[in-house]
């Protein structure tokens, strides 16, 4: 099963080879005919917009955030783990959620706060073998569901963009902005690049194949983003050093 996803994302064009895709906030990939559904589909429809994930909203507090994350998944404060950045000198407070996309796995839901507002600016869902020894089949059925979910939101088309391949060897399922330039992106990675894929695919029913499939470890991603260009988060400040 895993060797057919695999092989279904590359027919809809999402390991092809070629430069990295690094395609600004304003450019449409029309890849596919899930773009043009939505293009149609965002001309009858309201735009979509950005805003968060599920209850909780862009520019809430902590402690309105831990109230969101109980109300949302039923956990409690000793299950949701706050770390710091050291870096970026951002806060995270994060949960493991059991069937977020229902038999899909576990999910690790990270929300972020910045630097300077100490609100909430970006949010995280990772789904991954190491969260609950979830299989490939199911990771890569989670990236095709979502993908299809998000394609089909009325966002504006300029702000769309599908099934590129990025320089890090990751794949960009879905990016969807917003009017206010709010963003939600879709992506897997450990996926085997081009010439790997082939490769296997020619061992395809070999012991080697079978082993191949089995070495890969996808990982999906999906992000909320209040604002991509400016992130606050920590910077040194030109001419201060």
């Amino acid at each position: 099963m895993f060797a057919a996803l695999f092989a279904a994302l590359l027919a809809a064009g999402l390991a092809h080879g070629g430069t990295a895709f690094a395609a600004p906030a304003g450019t449409t990939s029309t890849a596919g005919g899930a773009a043009g559904a939505a293009e149609e589909g965002a001309a009858q429809r309201a735009p979509a917009t950005v805003e968060g994930f599920r209850s909780a909203k862009f520019g809430m507090t902590e402690e309105e955030l831990r109230k969101a994350i109980r109300t949302d998944f039923g956990l409690k404060d000793t299950e949701i783990e706050r770390t710091d950045n050291p870096v970026e000198r951002t806060t995270s407070l994060s949960a493991t959620v059991k069937d977020l996309l229902p038999g899909g796995g576990a999910a690790r839901v990270s929300y972020i706060l910045g630097y300077s507002s100490k609100k909430l600016i970006h949010v995280n869902v990772l789904w991954a073998h190491e969260l609950g020894a979830t299989s490939n089949e199911t990771l890569l059925a989670n990236a095709t569901t979502l993908q299809s979910y998000l394609s089909e939101q009325p966002f504006p088309p300029a702000g769309v963009a599908m099934n590129a391949q990025l320089a890090d060897g990751s794949i960009l399922l879905f990016r969807g902005t917003d009017a206010k330039s709010r963003t939600v992106l879709l992506v897997v990675s450990g996926l085997p690049r081009p010439a790997e894929a082939a490769k296997a695919g020619a061992a395809k029913g070999s012991e080697k194949g079978a082993e191949k499939a089995a070495e890969s470890k996808p990982v999906v991603r999906l992000s909320y983003i209040a604002n991509p260009a400016e992130p606050d988060i920590f910077r040194v400040k030109p001419g201060q050093f």
